[in-house]
């Protein structure tokens, strides 16, 4: 069977390679033209526009340094080829500070046919390059976010260009555009290792429904696929201790991110709009060695 070989980031050494070696294709892919699409039980990437075919292949990859400003999507990049049992040379790249955020678990949740908004990971200075690739792909309004927490850095999106506007305000170094999805309200579910210990409805007049941007909180009761879905994800995630956010759509419980740092405790926090005490709940999981 024929072989290939993927160079991420090559040096000039390096793209002196000849392009085929003992019947081997090689090819070199530069990581700030790659574009990962991700939906339910379907992650592909692109390099320039075109999807690239990685059966049979070798990913040998030559890191690239803070300057360059692409150390996290280096990271979201082996973390594709990881989940897709992809051998790679440089999986240390993996490991990130980053490595949890909502934009890798896009990753992690639809090789894993978890249901998510169709998902497109970019770095900001791309968009333009892949707009028809983006136009294809994505419909309008979408959702924008980049790193970040409590909703401050997502923004609903009506049009191409009101993204190629935005962006030129964003300092993060990849982005995720997100299909939007009409809702009434989300969904907040903590969940500790494979146990729900609660859930807390989330709801806005606006755009947002995060209890930091004015939204507002209720107690709810989830359903059986909503639960095996959040512990599931919560699983494929590694947060241990994760809020789940789950928006019910037209076609089920969709995942929006688990929140590695979900917050308990405040005037409208979790623990006084459901009552339960939450640290209380964890204790007793770990007593019985449940977790």
């Amino acid at each position: 069977m024929k072989s290939n070989t993927y160079i991420i980031n090559p040096t000039p050494a390096f793209k002196k390679f000849p392009q085929f070696f003992n019947g081997a294709s090689c090819q070199s892919i530069q990581s700030h033209q790659c574009v990962i699409i991700a939906k339910q039980g379907d992650v592909r990437m692109f390099h320039k526009g075109q999807q690239l075919d990685f059966q049979n292949s070798m990913i040998f990859i030559r890191g690239r340094g803070e300057k360059t400003k692409d150390t996290f999507f280096l990271s979201i990049l082996t973390e594709f080829f990881y989940q897709n049992k992809i051998p790679t040379s440089g999986i240390v790249n993996r490991y990130h500070t980053y490595a949890s955020e909502k934009l890798t678990q896009m990753i992690k949740f639809g090789i894993h046919n978890i249901p998510i908004p169709k998902s497109i990971i970019i770095k900001p200075e791309a968009i333009q390059k892949n707009k028809q690739l983006i136009l294809q792909e994505m419909s309008f309004p979408c959702v924008l976010k980049s790193r970040g927490a409590n909703g401050r850095t997502v923004w609903k999106i009506d049009s191409f260009h009101e993204l190629r506007e935005k962006i030129k305000f964003i300092t993060e170094e990849v982005v995720l555009l997100q299909e939007y999805i009409e809702n009434a309200f989300d969904i907040r579910t903590l969940v500790f290792g494979k146990n729900i210990i609660g859930s807390m409805k989330r709801s806005s007049d606006g755009f947002l429904n995060n209890i930091s941007q004015g939204g507002k909180g209720s107690p709810i009761k989830i359903t059986k696929k909503e639960s095996i879905i959040a512990i599931k994800a919560n699983t494929i995630a590694e947060t241990g201790f994760g809020g789940v956010d789950i928006i019910r759509s037209k076609r089920g419980p969709v995942i929006i991110e688990v929140n590695r740092k979900p917050g308990i405790t405040g005037k409208f926090g979790f623990i006084k709009t459901t009552g339960i005490n939450v640290p209380e709940k964890i204790a007793e999981i770990i007593a019985k060695k449940k977790f």
